[in-house]
């Protein structure tokens, strides 16, 4: 199951309970599979025999109310979620269940102040948070609210980039593009590791900002990286940079420079290739021919780039 072998799990979970009829945990387990795939019927049959063999099981309990939601079986939801809740006042799911009731019957105000109110015992629940931004999303008022929600969430779930992705375009969709720009700067703070975070800081500046605030970023990157392969990345990503604002001849430059600073390593084979590339599509191919590449080949509609025996680039003559 942690593989994501649904199919090989639910075998698994089968066999344990032919081995133990008695086994609470395989049905529980069985349940939530199946109510994820959809197949509720085979859902509510496992959430009925778990809680039937363990009536005073609060993951048990939750399971058949969260099935009796999707099944619209509300009466058997409520019940299971209300006893759940008297075993677990905290048991998140059952209050979901309930606002996801009330929320069906069209009573929205009563589902966000149990959702709120399960929010002021447990504030950084994932589940509940989720839910909060959902109606808070269909609701015009209190859009305030999203923001802080989805910043909550950025900061509990550092890997999970959709939240931090989210609060960006959230505030670039309200024009609050400095706030959009903090966002972002926090996602790459979050993450020092991480080139992509960093890059994504690059990107907005060059479509929110200017070229040239993109371009002084990936600068301060490089300059704090110095001698670290790592470099590499934020160097080429310099290149891209350059070509896209038409200054070609600076790009050339800076792939030379990377080429004599990486020498005959894999990082100096990706400049050179790179620099063979750009030479061929600015119509030289005596140039490209000049580097460490191996082949420089006509082909028919274009050119071929083969490097230490396997080809690298091929550049039709269009580009």
């Amino acid at each position: 199951e942690a593989e994501g072998n649904m199919q090989s799990a639910v075998g698994h979970y089968l066999k344990a309970i032919e081995s133990d009829e008695s086994n609470v945990e395989a049905r529980i387990r069985l349940g939530r599979i199946m109510s994820a795939a959809g197949q509720l019927d085979e859902a509510l049959k496992y959430a009925m025999a778990a809680a039937q063999l363990a009536p005073d099981n609060v993951d048990a309990l939750t399971l058949r109310a969260t099935v009796g939601v999707q099944v619209e079986n509300y009466d058997l939801a409520a019940e299971s979620a209300q006893k759940a809740l008297a075993l677990d006042p905290n048991a998140a799911e059952a209050e979901i269940v309930l606002a996801a009731i009330s929320e069906r019957k069209g009573d929205k105000a009563a589902a966000r102040a149990r959702i709120d109110s399960a929010l002021t015992r447990s504030p950084d629940n994932l589940a509940l948070n989720l839910f909060k931004l959902r109606l808070l999303a269909a609701n015009k008022e209190d859009q305030d609210q999203i923001p802080v929600i989805l910043e909550r969430l950025a900061r509990l779930n550092p890997e999970n980039d959709q939240f931090h992705i989210g609060l960006v375009r959230w505030h670039i969709s309200k024009n609050q593009i400095d706030e959009a720009e903090k966002a972002v700067r926090a996602y790459a703070a979050a993450k020092p590791e991480s080139v992509k975070a960093a890059l994504a800081v690059v990107s907005f500046l060059q479509q929110r900002r200017s070229v040239e605030a993109a371009r002084a970023e990936l600068n301060s990157l490089i300059a704090a990286r110095g001698d670290d392969p790592e470099a590499f990345e934020f160097e080429m990503a310099l290149v891209r940079l350059e070509l896209a604002d038409g200054k070609t001849d600076t790009a050339i430059d800076k792939l030379n420079g990377m080429i004599a600073k990486y020498g005959d390593t894999a990082n100096g084979d990706a400049a050179r290739v790179g620099l063979a590339e750009l030479e061929i599509r600015r119509g030289q191919p005596d140039a490209a021919m000049a580097l460490a590449v191996n082949t420089c080949a006509d082909m028919q509609g274009g050119w071929v780039l083969v490097h230490r025996g396997e080809v690298v680039a091929k550049v039709a003559y269009e580009i």
